[in-house]
């Protein structure tokens, strides 16, 4: 569809897809939750799982925090604070102001998650499609390249500059480098 037909507007990085999504001027994004809070009041949307394996890995779930030992009263006040940052209840507030996704289970179960489904109605497919994952992506430096790659890769293809199995194996070489260089 991007190659033969042009059906399919390709983002120069920009951004300006929301722009055009919230305008009417394109009917689909391949997207995730992050892109909730940037869709319009007004904008009439639904959101679907891609088709393919029901199992996957996510870049939800729970975050990886880290506390330094910098003296047991910095220890012990960081830790109440992260404690309360990530209790059910505030973190609602939080994926309620800002579109993120609930990051447990019994966030869904607060008296707040109704308001967020009708803040973000798009979420609850994301939330409910946690069920499906069955591998957390790694915690690693080199992640943020590792998902360059692939999205280049996906890049290449759509535009027609690059055939399937060649951009898949580019990406596979560097993603191969990269994880060599972080061991």
């Amino acid at each position: 569809m991007a190659v033969t037909d042009k059906s399919v507007y390709l983002d120069s990085g920009s951004g300006n897809y929301l722009n055009l999504f919230n305008d009417g001027k394109i009917a689909m994004l391949w997207t995730g939750p992050w892109d909730l809070s940037s869709i319009n009041d007004d904008v009439d949307y639904g959101v679907q799982v891609l088709p393919g394996d029901t199992s996957h890995a996510s870049i939800s779930g729970p975050d990886s925090w880290m506390i330094f030992d910098n003296g047991a009263q910095k220890v012990a006040t960081a830790k109440a604070f992260v404690q309360f940052m990530l209790s059910p209840e505030e973190h609602l507030k939080f994926a309620i102001a800002t579109g993120d996704l609930p990051v447990r289970e019994s966030e869904t179960k607060a008296p707040g998650y109704a308001e967020y489904l009708k803040k973000y109605p798009g979420g609850k497919v994301f939330v409910d499609n946690q069920a499906n994952v069955t591998q957390v992506r790694p915690n690693i430096t080199a992640y943020p390249e590792i998902s360059a790659a692939i999205g280049q890769a996906v890049q290449a293809v759509m535009a027609g500059k690059a055939q399937p199995a060649d951009a898949l194996k580019t990406a596979a070489d560097t993603t191969d480098g990269l994880l060599a260089g972080s061991q």
